[in-house]
């Protein structure tokens, strides 16, 4: 649920540039390790730079494999 609604909220006035995560399970069955989590979370805080030290341009960027990324976020909380 928590990904579903970050996918809806846009938080422009948020001056957040750096934000890193550990792992946490939302709820059993949703994990923000999951690429369309990241992709929500990266979307709705427009002025972030990093997201657990990569760049926000790798995230977005067109052919980005966000499974690996996942994986990668995943592996080195």
């Amino acid at each position: 649920m928590f990904c579903v609604e970050m996918e809806e909220r846009n938080y422009p006035s948020w001056k957040l540039e750096h934000l890193t995560l550990v792992e946490l399970a939302i709820q059993e069955s949703e994990i923000w390790t999951e690429p369309f989590c990241i992709t929500a979370i990266i979307r709705a805080l427009s002025s972030l730079k990093t997201f657990n030290g990569i760049p926000r341009r790798e995230f977005l960027a067109d052919g980005v494999n966000m499974r690996e990324l996942a994986n990668y976020i995943g592996s080195n909380s």
